[in-house]
């Protein structure tokens, strides 16, 4: 018994660590992120792929464009996020060298939306 519970709990966690965020969801959270900002409005959020990273273990990188909306003009901004489905991350950097994950994923930014979620 204690070994079905065990292994039901794990499934769950697992299965909960491994959600992908919706485009709604990547929305949201960028709505409530600039929502105080009074100098730009964000507009909208276009998620282009998504891609399993290998560290951590569980997280995915969400390839977007963000638009946002000033007095004078719209700006469209490039971005990679990271998320396990209950928490996410602007960016990663190892200890060791301080490289950025996201930056390394950047530099093959056509690459990686083509690719998407392989």
């Amino acid at each position: 018994m204690l070994r079905l519970l065990t292994t039901i709990a794990v499934s769950s966690v697992l299965a909960f660590a491994s959600e992908i965020l919706s485009e709604n969801a990547l929305s949201a959270f960028f709505k409530n992120s600039f929502s105080n900002e009074k100098n730009y409005n964000f507009e909208s959020i276009k998620l282009h792929a998504i891609k399993d990273i290998k560290h951590p273990i569980n997280w995915r990188a969400y390839f977007v464009t963000l638009k946002f909306r000033t007095a004078d003009r719209d700006i469209e901004i490039k971005e990679i996020v990271f998320s396990d489905g209950n928490m996410i991350s602007k960016d990663f950097a190892a200890l060791k060298d301080a490289k950025s994950l996201k930056n390394e994923l950047f530099e093959n930014w056509n690459e990686n939306i083509k690719k998407g979620d392989e």
